[in-house]
């Protein structure tokens, strides 16, 4: 948005008025069951986007590193969080599937002690939206901040939220360390795996992730799914759910 010190003070100010004229938007990208890509499918990553005045929808990179560098994404997750679950409690569980949303938090949340207060006050006891709910963190900032991502997974899995790890390599050694302070989900990046012919040793690394996942009871997401044919892939692998722009598009929520 803006390069020099002034100007980026000043867009913060901009996107923090934003927030409370709700010129942020959410939208979706579908998570897809591989064994059922057909199917009605239920389970969203849920992403933001801004709207602004002159430029139109704008991409997380223009906005976030400034909310970042200004200690503001407080404000933005709780935003997110709080405008998902309104969506959940609009949408009723109704018949078939049951909608699901998984939001990312940024890494202020893990050093926000009360982040899960404010989520267990939007939730407001009611333990069918928390169940619907996944929160999900970048490995990297799980690494950084050990003691407090094991606080915050404790405090959100006590309301009946799931949590997932993101950027987890397919050579990862963390995934007992995830399983045993309650990490649920694992996200991977199967790009060099999934792609038109794909890299051997990568493929062996998704297997070996995924007969470690599988073992310890979590559920794998595949990420960067460019290939409708890597479904048949994902699932030799038993991988249980994927998502990419070959599954489906963000969509306005």
């Amino acid at each position: 948005m803006a390069e020099n010190p002034f100007d980026r003070e000043a867009a913060a100010a901009y996107l923090m008025s934003a927030l409370t004229r709700d010129r942020f938007v959410l939208y979706c990208q579908p998570i897809v069951q591989v064994e059922a890509p057909e199917a009605d499918q239920k389970f969203f990553e849920v992403l933001v986007r801004f709207r602004d005045e002159e430029e139109g929808l704008l991409p997380p990179g223009s906005f976030i590193p400034i909310l970042q560098e200004a200690g503001l994404m407080p404000l933005l997750d709780r935003w997110v969080v709080a405008t998902a679950i309104r969506k959940l409690r609009g949408a009723g569980r109704g018949g078939g599937a049951v909608l699901r949303f998984s939001v990312n938090l940024s890494a202020e949340a893990l050093v926000d002690k009360t982040f899960p207060e404010f989520v267990a006050a939007e939730l407001a006891g009611a333990s069918d939206l928390a169940q619907r709910l996944m929160l999900e963190i970048p490995l990297h900032e799980t690494a950084q901040r050990p003691e407090e991502f094991g606080a915050a997974v404790s405090a959100l899995t006590a309301l009946g939220c799931a949590v997932a790890v993101s950027g987890v390599s397919q050579d990862s050694e963390e995934i007992g360390r995830l399983y045993e302070i309650g990490v649920r989900y694992v996200k991977v990046n199967g790009a060099s795996a999934l792609r038109d012919e794909p890299n051997p040793d990568a493929l062996e690394r998704l297997r070996s992730l995924g007969d470690t996942c599988r073992g310890l009871g979590m559920k794998m997401i595949a990420e960067s799914v460019e290939r409708i044919e890597a479904l048949g892939l994902l699932a030799l692998l038993n991988v249980e759910f994927a998502q990419g722009f070959a599954l489906g598009e963000p969509k306005p929520l």
